[in-house]
């Protein structure tokens, strides 16, 4: 085996490679492996190798542009600041106009796409245009429904001053609330669980909560505890996302709950008005390395 550092160009490199993720054909699934490497510049960097088996009506839905539709997303974990970015390369031509958002199921005589494979390779770094700074982030896959398992990555470098995402900044009290609430749904084990109440006239409540064993272990970067929610709108693929301190009696009594709403957080109730149908978006939660399965909420 060489000894020579692994060089990761600058731009997605496509295809399988010997450091991807072991997948399973039969079970479909997002994963990854991060590696030290060198940066195409020279710096060290980490590069992420990924790979995913998934189901056919992705390729339906997004053709050949699955990596375009696959987000890699990293939690900054002393600050909860949210970098991501998609798989693919450079500038091309907006995902939303190219997707078929409602395809056909195939026609008697065409036979049905059961699944696809999809492999990249990318700098972690350079790709998701994070600071030069050594930090650790929480990583993982977003391709709609589906999301990879959480791995912190350390990215190397010299140390830098973190600025802190500010809890709440610009948001109402509606926006985001830490509160139990009837709508609180129950959490077993370690997981944090989402789910929507009915949709009142410019406003979709979503009600959560994390498992008390999930606050029972320690945050896992020293210092700080971020919570974050974040929502991936399915037509136009922007995502949003909010972070906040988990509150210090929450962790004492681990009893974590939340509710928030969800056109604030996709900006503002005219998302209804300006997405075009169907009218869909992707929901999750993150803290302590854990996420929530993925609320689809349609409307």
């Amino acid at each position: 085996m060489s000894s020579s550092p692994f060089i990761i160009s600058g731009t997605p490199v496509y295809g399988p490679r010997p450091e991807s993720p072991p997948l399973d054909p039969d079970t479909f699934a997002l994963d990854f492996t991060p590696r030290p490497a060198l940066s195409q510049a020279g710096p060290a960097t980490v590069a992420v190798f990924a790979g995913g088996v998934l189901p056919g009506r992705y390729g339906e839905i997004y053709g050949g542009r699955v990596a375009g539709a696959l987000q890699i997303v990293a939690i900054e974990l002393r600050s909860g600041r949210v970098s991501h970015r998609n798989a693919e390369r450079g500038h091309t031509v907006p995902l939303s106009a190219a997707m078929e958002p409602a395809p056909a199921p195939p026609a008697p005589d065409e036979a049905e796409l059961e699944s696809l494979e999809t492999y990249f390779a990318v700098d972690l770094r350079a790709h998701l245009g994070l600071p030069p700074t050594a930090a650790s982030y929480g990583v993982f896959l977003w391709l709609d429904e589906m999301t990879s398992p959480v791995r912190v990555v350390q990215l190397p470098g010299p140390e830098g001053a973190q600025t802190p995402v500010l809890p709440g900044a610009g948001v109402t009290d509606e926006g985001f609330q830490f509160r139990r609430t009837e709508g609180t749904p129950p959490a077993a084990g370690v997981e944090i669980v989402l789910q929507q109440r009915s949709v009142a006239p410019g406003a979709i409540r979503i009600y959560g909560t994390a498992a008390p064993a999930l606050l029972a272990t320690a945050p896992q970067a020293p210092g700080s505890d971020y919570f974050t929610v974040l929502a991936l709108d399915y037509r136009s693929r922007s995502l949003k996302w909010w972070s906040y301190l988990v509150p210090e009696y929450a962790r004492l009594a681990r009893d974590l709950a939340f509710d928030f709403d969800l056109l604030t957080l996709l900006g503002g109730p005219g998302w209804l008005d300006a997405t075009k149908p169907p009218r869909k978006a992707f929901v999750l939660a993150s803290a302590r390395g854990a996420l929530s399965r993925v609320l689809t909420v349609e409307v």
